[in-house]
């Protein structure tokens, strides 16, 4: 049921900025490239590399993909043209190492189940 509600949600929230856009299309959609492009593409291309390898923590995977929407989104209302440049360009940034901060990387002792990872080559 949370999911149904979620879509609607979302949808209603869609028509309230297509509405209050007064029909600018072009306008719209580029506000939508610099919401979606620094929070979804480095951690979906981490997501992607990553898949079958590493497992990936999702509450920190979604943490990066918020953070880089908000920032995004910051952006867009910025009315100071260097910010609305710029803070795409550190959401981007932010969310990528928050996704790869959410991968659990493996040792190469997890496979051998030799123990404890000391370094490279020593383990325990």
């Amino acid at each position: 049921m949370h999911g149904r509600a979620a879509v609607v949600g979302m949808g209603l929230l869609a028509l309230g900025f297509t509405l209050g856009n007064r029909g600018d299309i072009i306008a719209l959609l580029t506000g939508a490239y610099s919401i979606y492009a620094p929070g979804v593409i480095c951690p979906m291309l981490v997501a992607v590399l990553c898949h079958g390898r590493h497992p990936i923590r999702k509450c920190g995977w979604l943490a990066a993909v918020a953070v880089g929407g908000i920032c995004g989104i910051a952006g867009i209302c910025s009315r100071s043209p260097s910010l609305a440049a710029n803070l795409p360009v550190i959401g981007m940034a932010l969310s990528l190492v928050g996704a790869l901060a959410a991968v659990r990387w493996r040792s190469p002792c997890d496979s051998a189940g030799e123990g404890a990872f000391d370094g490279p080559g020593n383990c325990g």
